[in-house]
């Protein structure tokens, strides 16, 4: 009776663990890609140039697995689906507005040039646009240093590990929503020598977000620490960002190690 009670148990464990094994290969941008494969939990690294002004990159995890868990090779930056920031049409007149949670380019003046941190800032008008594109399906997007998630929220580990997160680890953590904002996301750096620069009116992720925060201007801080993403599903994925320049020191090409989903 005891071993009729015992390989019930352990038939599962041996079933989610087949096809284990590791992969390892070069791609043509920055930072090499690898991924590897525990119980069905994939760890991998990702490289994404985000340095452009005027556009979001996303992904999405699920789909991304299951690439990997049919091809170990698979390369892990195919993926990256890129959308520009929708700009106001020629002769939109500005508005007196602003807190309104409306998609458009909110300008604003900031005190802070190059040399200097950004301490204060204030509203000068703004101009309507198209709300921000998106795939049908995806995680989370990057701009430059600001994250968005998909429905998604997201909490600060103490961890620099990725590989010792796990479910137990963000247990009884609070997680942090995307929220609204029209100060973060600058996407045009034309008149930045007038200490003038219009933000998108967007929901974004400021937990997750803080990875890469904007120091002494044009330079950024980076937070190498473990964040945990929980998706609209309620999986749960780590991710670190490891670097944030790429082998010419452009700032905003983002080297990101991934694990997901979490057990």
């Amino acid at each position: 009776m005891r071993i009729l009670i015992i390989l019930p148990l352990l038939m599962p464990l041996m079933t989610s663990c087949e096809g284990v094994f590791d992969g390892l290969y070069d791609t043509p941008v920055a930072a090499a890609s690898s991924a590897s494969i525990v119980c069905n939990t994939v760890e991998g690294t990702l490289y994404i140039d985000a340095s452009k002004w005027d556009e979001w990159h996303y992904i999405d995890l699920p789909t991304l697995n299951s690439h990997v868990m049919k091809d170990a090779s698979y390369d892990l930056n195919r993926d990256w689906r890129t959308y520009s920031i929708p700009m106001p049409e020629n002769g939109t007149p500005g508005e007196d507005v602003t807190g309104h949670q409306r998609p458009g380019q909110y300008m604003y003046w900031f005190n802070g040039t190059i040399g200097q941190t950004v301490k204060e800032h204030e509203f000068r008008y703004f101009t309507p646009a198209a709300e921000q594109p998106a795939p049908a399906s995806w995680t989370f997007a990057v701009h430059r240093s600001e994250v968005r998630t998909n429905g998604g929220s997201a909490w600060k580990s103490s961890l620099d590990n990725i590989s010792m997160a796990s479910l137990a680890t963000c247990y009884g953590a609070v997680f942090a929503p995307d929220e609204w904002s029209e100060t973060d996301v600058w996407d045009d750096s034309g008149q930045m020598l007038l200490q003038l620069i219009p933000s998108q009116g967007i929901r974004i992720n400021k937990v997750l977000g803080s990875w890469l925060a904007l120091g002494v201007m044009p330079n950024y801080v980076m937070d190498s620490h473990v964040f945990f993403l929980r998706l609209s599903d309620g999986s749960v994925a780590a991710l670190q960002l490891i670097n944030h320049l790429s082998d010419t020191n452009k700032r905003c090409c983002l080297t990101i190690k991934y694990r997901y989903p979490l057990q």
